[in-house]
């Protein structure tokens, strides 16, 4: 074990090779990768997703790349699902097929674009969980066994996706949040997933931030 902590790399050890870490005024910095491209993190928007014991680990940061701010999604998609940039073209080209081009510009007008995307490589290889992180080792499923839980009594799941309005009109912190438990349903396979980060040209306000209600009622209609 001392000989493998030794000699391993920074990836074997369980680093991310493709954020550099940097100081900034004494804080401590970040630059993610996306393929050529490195984003620089200005705020966290959302990491509500990474608390999950079983899911896409999903964070979504506030980046900057050559004087623009735009929105970067870091995601762990599931083997043999359509990447969100495949996705978004298909429905587009969908709607230009049946309706025309105009009616494609205005349906793309109400999708984020992406600017760019990356299947995350680790060592030249790209970064999988059966892959790379656990080499190909499966974990054998007769070896499973049921966990017990007792009830929790609590918002609906959807309603603790997002911050909760306080009476003075901020946001508050909820204490308790559906995505930090295990999923209620039982599986008897795993999941691989492989490590795919998307970069949107618009940066978004919630809805739940704006103070106009005729705002609402624009993102409404």
């Amino acid at each position: 074990m001392f000989l493998s902590l030794a000699f391993a790399t920074r990836s074997e050890l369980g680093w991310d090779t493709s954020i550099d870490v940097f100081d900034d005024d004494g804080k401590r910095g970040y630059n993610i990768k996306v393929g050529v491209n490195a984003y620089r993190v200005l705020e966290v928007l959302s990491e509500l997703g990474a608390d999950a014991i079983i899911g896409r680990a999903t964070r979504v940061f506030k980046v900057e790349l050559n004087g623009e701010v735009h929105v970067l999604k870091d995601v762990w998609v599931e083997d043999g699902r359509e990447l969100e940039h495949a996705i978004r073209d298909r429905l587009l080209q969908d709607v230009k097929r049946n309706h025309g081009k105009e009616k494609m510009d205005e349906v793309a007008n109400y999708l984020l674009t992406p600017i760019d995307h990356w299947l995350v490589a680790v060592d030249g290889q790209e970064d999988h969980t059966a892959g790379v992180m656990i080499r190909g080792g499966i974990p054998p499923v007769k070896s499973w066994f049921k966990l017990t839980s007792r009830g929790v009594e609590g918002r609906p799941e959807q309603d603790n996706m997002a911050p909760m309005l306080s009476s003075d009109g901020g946001t508050k912190e909820k204490t308790e949040y559906i995505a930090t438990r295990a999923p209620p349903h039982e599986t008897k396979n795993i999941q691989h997933r492989r490590h795919y980060r998307i970069v949107f040209k618009e940066v978004a306000e919630p809805i739940w931030t704006l103070v106009k209600l005729s705002d609402v009622f624009i993102v409404l209609r």
